[in-house]
């Protein structure tokens, strides 16, 4: 999953950050305050790029490579060019508290609905950190007695007990975000037809209730099939014929409105859902005319007789329920058969 590296790296880094600014007095100060700091702004940055990861948009490591460079750099600076403590904890919570807003903010972007709930989950943890790191860098400038950034001050104290907190709300966001992507992975390959990328019948009920909400009353289903589909088959091939589907589909995404729903029922028959407020016959005699050429495009090699083309059956739905719809779907598939006839 896109981001998960990134996030994983990032929980690392912050808990190595943690753990080696929670040793200072220990340690060399090039160790817990120089590297730790690094680690913990690093971790952030990296958590920013995860969410970016995460939403599609890529980051090159470059940023990151500069990113810690600069951290490193300004790290340096402050534990061996600033020597009054107040002022480094100041600078590096200021520093801290920014990436932590940057990264926060990159989780909010998210707008895909089955990963929202997993970008929230790692987006609060990390906004409450900035407005604590803010306070404690404030509060560090207020007090004249503060030593190391280890001073059990409240703020202090508050900010590593939140800085675990946001180490395991990574976590928990990572397993959210995992198991969200599966359960989308599973309802794609229930709710999709695999070759033309239509609604699967199981998909076009699910999609149902919400669509007839929208879009009645008024809205119509319509029928279609593609005559000649078998004699493709047998003579060309399934490649050749699965092909022909595709552009079936593809005809119906150019030429109906945004907001109806393709589906396919099985072999060569699909079902079309159409809103109110569009010419049905026009537009469905503009699909199948599309269809028509596109199909003997495909052909053009092969002998004329093979195109196939398209008979049309469509009815109103009468009512925003399931049993007008089932109605109204025999009723449309019985006029598609009469028109098949009538080609014939």
């Amino acid at each position: 999953m896109a981001g998960i590296n990134a996030w994983v790296l990032s929980a690392a880094s912050l808990a190595s950050g943690i753990g080696l600014n929670s040793l200072q007095d220990v340690l060399p100060d090039l160790l817990t305050r120089a590297v730790g700091n690094t680690l913990m702004i690093t971790a952030v940055m990296l958590a920013w790029h995860g969410a970016r990861a995460f939403r599609g948009v890529t980051t090159g490591t470059t940023t990151l490579l500069v990113t810690m460079f600069v951290a490193l750099m300004w790290n340096l600076a402050v534990v061996y060019l600033w020597p009054i403590p107040r002022w480094r904890v100041f600078g590096f919570s200021l520093l801290m508290a920014f990436a932590c807003l940057l990264a926060g903010t990159e989780f909010l972007r998210q707008q895909q609905p089955h990963l929202r709930a997993a970008a929230r989950f790692g987006a609060v943890p990390l906004l409450f950190f900035a407005l604590l790191m803010l306070a404690r860098g404030i509060d560090a400038l207020r007090r004249t007695e503060i030593a190391t950034a280890l001073t059990p001050t409240p703020v202090n104290v508050a900010t590593y007990l939140l800085g675990s907190v946001v180490l395991l709300a990574s976590v928990a966001a990572m397993v959210m975000s995992v198991n969200a992507m599966r359960a989308a992975q599973v309802r794609e390959l229930v709710y999709r037809d695999a070759l033309t990328g239509a609604l699967s019948r199981r998909g076009l009920y699910a999609a149902l209730p919400r669509w007839m909400q929208e879009h009645q009353p008024g809205a119509t289903i319509a029928v279609l099939d593609a005559n000649g589909f078998k004699r493709i088959n047998d003579s060309l091939g399934h490649e050749v014929g699965d092909r022909v589907l595709q552009a079936l589909v593809e005809c119906c995404r150019q030429r109906l409105p945004a907001s109806a729903l393709v589906a396919r029922f099985g072999g060569d028959e699909f079902v079309l859902l159409l809103p109110p407020a569009i010419q049905v016959d026009n537009v469905l005699s503009d699909v199948a005319s599309t269809f028509v050429q596109t199909s003997q495009a495909l052909l053009s090699a092969n002998d004329e007789y093979l195109a196939p083309s398209v008979a049309v059956g469509h009815a109103p739905i009468p009512a925003p329920d399931l049993n007008a719809f089932k109605q109204a779907l025999r009723d449309a598939d019985a006029v598609m058969y009469e028109n098949k006839q009538q080609q014939r």
